[in-house]
């Protein structure tokens, strides 16, 4: 493999070395001049291998981004011996489910012995191919049902939706439900980390009724991007009953994030920026079904492409 860079991040102790982690590689890999697809898939994967490091041994020893002209490879070191397993769990196995994603997503991936215990990379393809098939997304009231109208739909508008708060909101998200993956998976597995009975009750509401919802609108926010827009707008056909669930699952995330302070999770608390969009969503969707003209986004001052 040519290697044409070689970035190797810098990780404090602990669950904060998750979002840490994501952090750098966004701007990393951003800079970088990949397709946003191919982000997307470098920051989840970076995101359940060092999640897994740090759920299994304590601490990832060491992080690197490898660039060659085909592909990213992400490498993540630590201290333990056993090598990871997609099925079945146990107590000292990686989890099934999430090295399930890496596969899907990866163009390949595995795993290798060091003196010190173990390093396992996936490599992400920055050629445009279409991996796996993705599950269709489930509804939320925050993602649209449909792009095109039907007769048991309604079209709501969402207007000067600013794309930075948009992207920092969406990883939001996609961070979240990674962090309630593995803390469900290590409940599951016994291990002997007291947790809240709110938290483990939030959390398998929000994967039993959600899922793993991907946001349709991603693609179109990104493209706005490209094109070097600070705001965008977004429309979509949704049934009459979405505004309950758009509430409810803002609700479930909000509860949960409640919990970021107190060391429960990997993800940060979102900042108000991203509160505020995130509700503001919830409102139009409730709003327009109900028959009121749409309102622009809340402004962000911070906001920039």
């Amino acid at each position: 493999m040519e290697v044409l860079e070689r970035v190797m991040l810098v990780l404090g102790a602990g669950p904060e070395s998750v979002s840490s982690a994501r952090r750098q590689a966004r701007a990393i890999v951003g800079g970088w001049d990949v397709d946003p697809d191919c982000l997307d898939d470098v920051v989840l994967i970076l995101s359940e291998l060092v999640g897994n490091a740090v759920l299994h041994t304590g601490d990832a020893q060491s992080v690197a981004l490898v660039r060659s002209p085909d592909r990213i490879r992400i490498e993540v070191a630590d201290r333990g011996h056993l090598l990871p397993s997609p099925n079945p769990y146990g107590p000292e196995a990686h989890t099934g489910r999430g090295l399930a994603l890496v596969a899907r997503l990866a163009m390949d991936w595995g795993t290798s012995v060091q003196e010190a215990g173990k390093l396992v990379w996936a490599d992400v393809s920055t050629v445009a191919t279409a991996h796996g098939q993705a599950p269709p997304p489930l509804t939320t009231g925050l993602e649209p049902l449909s792009d095109e109208p039907a007769p048991d739909l309604e079209r709501v508008c969402f207007l000067g939706v600013p794309v930075w708060t948009y992207m920092t909101m969406q990883e939001q998200n996609d961070a979240l439900h990674r962090d309630i993956d593995l803390l469900l998976i290590g409940n599951g597995e016994g291990l002997s980390v007291p947790l809240p009975a709110s938290l483990l009750d939030a959390s398998r509401r929000l994967r039993e009724q959600f899922g793993l919802p991907r946001s349709s609108f991603r693609d179109r926010v990104f493209e706005a991007r490209r094109r070097g827009e600070t705001m965008t707008d977004l429309e979509a056909w949704f049934p009459p009953g979405a505004a309950a669930q758009a509430h409810e699952y803002v609700r479930l995330i909000e509860q949960l994030e409640g919990f970021a302070n107190a060391g429960f999770l990997f993800v940060e608390p979102p900042d108000a920026a991203v509160i505020a969009l995130r509700r503001w969503f919830v409102t139009e969707v409730e709003h327009q079904l109900a028959g009121a003209d749409p309102t622009p986004a809340p402004d962000d001052p911070s906001d920039r492409p």
